[in-house]
């Protein structure tokens, strides 16, 4: 399913979408960090492993900038897993 960050009504400056498909981030690829499936069991620490990357983005300007920052970094290292840091 395709979300529309444009519904929600708030600058996407300030927007983040995480989701484990790539579908869902479709129409806003810069405001979207895709990572693994979370099941939500003791094991599972994806959205805890997002976490540090969520919060240096927070206070930015415009976190689109650092979303895209680090998509274009995981390029050219020709590194596009699920998740690609944010901070690295």
């Amino acid at each position: 399913m395709v979300k529309d960050l444009g519904i929600i009504g708030r600058p996407l400056s300030k927007v983040i979408m995480v989701d484990n498909s790539l579908d869902a981030i479709r129409y806003h690829l810069e405001n979207g960090v895709h990572i693994s499936s979370f099941y939500g069991d003791r094991e599972d620490t994806e959205l805890l492993s997002t976490l540090d990357a969520l919060k240096t983005l927070a206070p930015a300007a415009d976190v689109r900038d650092g979303i895209i920052r680090s998509l274009l970094r995981c390029l050219r290292r020709n590194d596009i897993p699920n998740y690609c840091a944010i901070v690295t």
